[in-house]
């Protein structure tokens, strides 16, 4: 398991690390002993061929196991004595940096179906609040999503996307709460507040909806490799979500947006060198989607694609 560089530069700054010049019989410095992982023995299976991984049982992809979790903490906690003797440097170059941050924000406001959208921040507080006025920017402000009320209670919180129903009713967004980019699904009603059952889970943060204001379409992934592959189908108040698109191919991502007339919603495949873009019916959530740009070599950026098809 790597330290931080820094841990490496602060030691050798410290003149605390020992080089090969050091003679045998020198007793190495007093201070914070790292901990040392144990080594298992254990075969990888693979068909380019089997390897040991003696360190593979750090892997623990539930993060409840007591020997891992404790592994891990160990190595916090010696992080934490070794860096200890700077904590005053560490918290004067934080608020430095804090100080060149403008921490009272909005963005300007845009009109989509008679509401003025915008996202702002408050002092103090980390995440941002996306708001809207109906029917005129000098409306009063309804609070669509407020991040740190999302994100009381957990130690990592980061919105994925956010989408409003045709209607103005409903918005569904994709938020991360363990930091490992597996975005989970939710939907809340804008008149009454109140949250949904309505959920998936192993999602990217990509999220659209049909124009029925009850058909969300969001993005999944390989449950192994965590690769987004597949388009999901969820219609409010069903158990069961329909598959309604998924890539085998390893080298290619899955992306979804909205194209600019609503009458769509794009799915975007990108590789290294090649895209392709599928449309799906926002009128006819339930129809199978076609292939409007062919797969081929990537020429054109993301953007220019967006634009092309977003009519």
């Amino acid at each position: 398991m790597k330290r931080p560089a820094l841990l490496a530069l602060a030691l050798a700054g410290c003149g605390s690390a020992a080089t090969a010049s050091q003679p045998a019989n020198q007793k190495p410095p007093a201070g914070p002993r790292p901990p040392i992982a144990e080594r298992r023995p254990y075969v990888v299976k693979s068909p380019s061929g089997d390897r040991e991984d003696p360190y593979y049982w750090l892997r623990d992809d539930t993060r409840k196991r007591p020997d891992v979790l404790g592994y891990l903490e160990a190595e916090n906690a010696y992080t934490r004595a070794v860096f200890e003797p700077v904590k005053p440097l560490e918290d004067k170059l934080l608020a430095e940096l804090k100080s060149h941050v403008q921490e009272v924000d909005a963005s300007a406001p845009v009109l989509d179906d008679g509401y003025w959208y915008a996202t702002r921040y408050s002092a103090g507080q980390e995440q941002p609040v996306y708001v809207r006025r109906k029917g005129s920017k000098d409306g009063p402000e309804e609070i669509v999503l407020d991040g740190n009320e999302l994100a009381r209670g957990h130690a990592f919180f980061e919105f994925g996307d956010h989408a409003v129903s045709r209607d103005g009713h409903l918005v569904a967004w994709t938020d991360d709460t363990v930091g490992r980019r597996e975005f989970t699904l939710h939907v809340k009603d804008l008149r009454t507040g109140q949250l949904l059952p309505d959920t998936a889970s192993n999602a990217a943060r990509f999220v659209a909806w049909a124009n029925d204001n009850k058909t969300v379409f969001y993005v999944g992934k390989d449950p192994v490799s965590l690769r987004e592959d597949r388009v999901s189908r969820h219609t409010l108040g069903e158990s069961g979500d329909a598959q309604v698109f998924h890539e085998p191919d390893g080298q290619f991502y899955v992306s979804i947006l909205p194209t600019k007339s609503r009458r769509y919603v794009m799915i975007f495949l990108r590789a290294t060198t090649q895209t392709e873009v599928r449309l799906l019916d926002a009128d006819r959530p339930a129809a199978l989607d076609r292939v409007v740009l062919p797969r081929a070599r990537a020429t054109t950026s993301t953007t220019s694609i967006t634009s092309t098809v977003g009519s």
